[in-house]
């Protein structure tokens, strides 16, 4: 009988510790589901912001071309104002070399011509004047282009 006794304490301390181990367990179980959700949000949060990082990165290398390719545009730019500004200045120049004698000026319709202004060296054709404004239209768009890539903002 004491042995049974002595069973039957032991089966009941066991069956409290395997009672005390099933809440324990169903504590651990919620403690763990819980750290897993947690290490999902701090995951997608790592990931958030390596995207970011990327992003930020593609944004400084498209301002950066935006910037290069203004710079550029903005060098035809002067480039073009000060050669037409010396093509329009050249003008008689230009108009002077395509007098002939016995021919009317196209101004002043006299078929002689004395004193012909002289075109200077530096003047630029009409040719090169539109090649250069080509260039400057080219250069701008590439600017305005890049600026709208610079500019609008890039999905995440």
């Amino acid at each position: 009988i004491e042995n049974l006794k002595s069973e039957i304490e032991k089966l009941t301390k066991e069956a409290k510790t395997l009672e005390k181990s099933g809440e324990q367990k169903i504590l651990l179980e919620t403690k763990k589901n819980s750290l897993n959700e947690e290490l999902l949000k701090l995951n997608a949060l790592s990931q958030s912001m390596n995207n970011l990082k990327q992003k930020k990165a593609e944004y400084d290398s498209a301002l950066k071309d935006y910037n290069k390719k203004q710079v550029a545009a903005d060098s035809f730019d002067l480039q073009f104002k000060e050669q037409n500004r010396i093509y329009l200045e050249a003008q008689a120049g230009i108009l002077a070399d395509t007098l002939k004698d016995n021919i009317p000026c196209p101004v002043c319709g006299s078929p002689t011509h004395p004193q012909k202004a002289i075109k200077p060296e530096n003047a630029p054709d009409k040719e090169s004047l539109d090649r250069l404004a080509s260039k400057l239209s080219t250069a701008v768009n590439a600017a305005n282009t890049a600026r709208e890539t610079a500019g609008n903002p890039i999905p995440l």
